[in-house]
C-alpha cells in the first residue's frame, strides 16, 4: 500500500488528468463536429434537392434534342457536379456513396465528352433514385419529429 501513495504523487496526478482531458476534449470535438455536420446537412438539403430535381428536369427535356443540346447537357451537368459534390461534403452512410457514385459518374461523362442518349439517361436515373433517396430522409424526418 505505502509502494502505491509513492507512485502517486502530485506529478502523476496531473499527468494522468491531463492525458484523460485530452482524451474528453477529443471525445467532444469529434462529437460536436459531427453534430454540425448533421445539422448543416439537415439545413442545406431542402434547396440542393430542389437545385438537383432542376437539373434532372433540364436534362431530360434537352435529351429529346440531342445532339443538338449536348453543349447545354454538359453545362447543365457541371452546374450539377458542383450541387452534387456540395450535398456529398455534407452527407454521411449511404447517403453520400450513392451522390459519389452519381458524381463520379458525371465526371467520366464530362472528362470523355461522351454525350450519348445511353450515357446522359444513366446519369437521368442515377439522380433520380439521389432525389428519392433525398426525399426519404425528408420524410422519415417528419415521422422522427412527430409531424408525419
Amino acid at each position: 500500500m505505502e509502494s502505491l501513495f509513492s507512485w502517486l504523487n502530485v506529478d502523476r496526478i496531473g499527468g494522468l488528468a491531463s492525458i484523460t482531458g485530452l482524451g474528453f476534449t477529443i471525445y467532444v470535438f469529434l462529437g460536436v463536429r459531427k453534430i454540425k455536420q448533421e445539422f448543416l446537412f439537415r439545413a442545406r438539403l431542402p434547396s440542393l434537392l430542389k437545385k438537383i430535381q432542376n437539373h434532372a428536369s433540364t436534362i431530360s427535356s434537352e435529351l429529346t434534342n440531342l445532339p443538338d443540346s449536348s453543349h447545354a447537357i454538359i453545362e447543365e451537368l457541371a452546374i450539377a457536379q458542383v450541387n452534387i459534390r456540395s450535398l456529398e461534403n455534407k452527407s454521411s452512410g449511404t447517403m453520400r456513396l450513392s451522390l459519389k457514385k452519381l458524381r463520379l459518374i458525371i465526371e467520366e461523362i464530362r472528362e470523355n465528352q461522351s454525350i450519348d442518349k445511353n450515357s446522359i439517361r444513366a446519369v437521368y436515373l442515377e439522380m433520380n433514385m439521389v432525389i428519392q433517396e433525398i426525399s426519404n430522409i425528408r420524410e422519415d424526418d417528419k415521422w422522427s419529429q412527430g409531424n408525419g
